[in-house]
């Protein structure tokens, strides 16, 4: 990477994202079905996908949403500036889309669907 100049990238972003950053910098080729996206590319949508013990989380734009354990969905709506989430209740979609990124996660670790493809 020579001549790589560094640059500071303030784009909403998960721990998964890294590798599908780092390779399209390095300009590297590689086939994956990971939840990963590199966020440099001009697609990408802004998210984050977060985990604790017991607790799942999913940021799109201002929307948060965790879910825990015995089917618990909290949602809220994120401030930046003060760095508050307040509760809000949001329309199916943004839940849907945490639930179903965790779910399918799932289904696909418990039958040996998240390989790299050679």
């Amino acid at each position: 990477m020579s001549g790589a100049v560094p640059a500071r990238i303030d784009k909403m972003c998960s721990q998964i994202d890294l590798y599908p950053t780092l390779f399209s910098l390095l300009n590297w080729s590689y086939v994956n079905n990971n939840y990963g996206k590199n966020i440099l590319d001009k697609k990408y949508t802004p998210r984050t996908l977060l985990g604790t013990y017991q607790k799942l989380g999913y940021m799109k734009g201002d929307s948060l949403v965790i879910l825990s354990p015995g089917r618990k969905l909290e949602t809220y709506l994120y401030n930046p500036s003060t760095n508050e989430q307040t509760p809000h209740k949001f329309s199916g979609e943004v839940t849907n889309e945490a639930i179903s990124y965790y779910q399918t996660a799932y289904y696909l670790f418990k039958n040996g669907g998240l390989k790299l493809q050679k």
